[in-house]
C-alpha cells in the first residue's frame, strides 16, 4: 500500500484479513523529493491498519533508518506494537543515496556500520528496555551479501525485493546457514512481489534499473540486465488467481516465509478486486 489516506489504508487492511493474507507492508513515503510534498508515514498507516483488523500482521517495508534515531524508532514501533496486541513488525533500512541527498540527509560512511550498530540498539530496547511493548520483531530491508547475513544474524529477518524464483531459494539458504551459525532461529523472509497489468510492472522495473545503482547490481547478479527480463522473471503480470497463487506457491516452495503481493500501477479498485479474488473460502 503506497501513500494512502488511513480510511483507505484500514479499508485494504480489513480486506486482506477476511480474505486470509496475514501481512500488511506499508513504505515509506514521507521523504520522497517531489515538487509538492507527499508520503503518509508509514508507522501512522500501520496503527490505522491495526486499528481496523484483530489478526493481521502490519509494519512500515521499510522504515528509514538515518532520518530516526534508533530510540525514536523503538518507541515508534512499542507503542504499536502495544496497541495491537503484539501484531506489529517493524521493517527498516537505509534508503537510497540519491534519495537521502534529494532530502537533505547524508548517506552513512559505512552503510554496514551504520545498520549493525542500529539494529544493536533496536533489538536491546525491544528485548530489555522499553518498560511496553516489548518483542517486536525487526526485519532488514537487504539486497547484497553482507546485508542479508546481518539481516540474519542482527535481526529477525530480512524484507527483500525483486527476486527470481532461484535466487529466493539461494537468498533462504544462505540466511540460514548464517544464523545458524550462532544459534539463531531461521530467520523471516518477506518478498515483495510486483503484481500488475504488464506495461506497470515493466515500467517500474525501468525505473529501478534506471534510477537505483544499488537495485542495478543487485539485479545484474541475478543476471536480469533490461526490463523485460525483470518483468519476467520477477513479477506476476498474469492476474489470473490461479497464475498468481501458483507464483506465491514458488517462492513458499523457494524458502520465502511471506511471499508478498506488491500492486504496481494498480487502483484502489484494482486492488480491491485482487483481494477479492484471491480469497480464501
Amino acid at each position: 500500500m503506497r501513500d494512502q489516506p488511513g480510511e483507505r489504508v484500514a479499508e485494504i487492511a480489513r480486506l486482506a484479513e477476511s480474505a486470509g493474507f496475514t501481512d500488511l507492508f506499508l513504505p515509506e513515503m514521507g521523504y520522497a523529493a517531489t515538487t509538492r510534498i507527499t508520503g503518509r508515514d508509514p508507522f501512522i498507516a500501520s496503527a490505522s491498519a491495526l486499528a481496523a483488523t484483530t489478526r493481521l500482521r502490519v509494519g512500515p517495508g521499510v522504515a528509514i533508518t538515518p532520518v530516526r534515531a534508533a530510540r525514536a524508532m523503538a518507541l515508534l514501533a512499542a507503542n504499536c506494537q502495544e496497541d495491537s496486541g503484539g501484531r506489529f513488525v517493524l521493517g527498516c533500512g537505509i534508503s537510497h543515496r540519491g534519495a537521502l541527498a534529494a532530502i537533505g540527509v547524508p548517506f552513512p560512511d559505512s552503510p554496514m556500520a551504520h545498520m549493525t550498530a542500529y539494529l544493536v540498539e533496536l533489538r536491546e530496547l525491544s528485548q530489555k528496555d522499553l518498560t511496553f511493548g516489548n518483542g517486536f520483531p525487526v526485519l532488514l530491508g537487504a539486497l547484497g551479501p553482507r546485508m542479508l547475513r546481518l539481516a540474519a544474524t542482527a535481526a529477525d529477518g530480512a524484507v527483500l525485493n525483486w527476486l527470481t524464483p532461484e535466487h529466493a531459494e539461494t537468498t533462504s539458504r544462505v540466511m540460514a546457514e548464517a544464523a545458524a551459525e550462532i544459534g539463531n532461529a531461521r530467520p523471516e523472509t518477506a518478498l515483495y512481489v510486483r503484481v500488475g497489468e504488464p506495461e506497470a510492472v515493466l515500467a517500474e522495473a525501468d525505473a529501478y534499473l534506471t534510477r537505483f545503482p544499488n537495485y542495478r547490481r543487485h539485479l545484474d547478479r541475478q543476471g536480469l540486465r533490461t526490463a523485460e527480463e525483470v518483468a519476467r522473471r520477477t513479477a506476476v503480470t498474469d492476474l489470473r488467481p490461479s497464475a498468481v497463487r501458483s507464483v506465491i506457491a514458488g517462492y513458499r516452495a523457494a524458502g520465502i516465509s511471506v511471499p508478498c503481493l506488491s500492486p504496481s500501477g494498480m487502483s484502489i479498485d484494482q486492488i480491491r478486486d485482487l483481494l477479492e479474488s484471491l480469497a480464501i473460502r
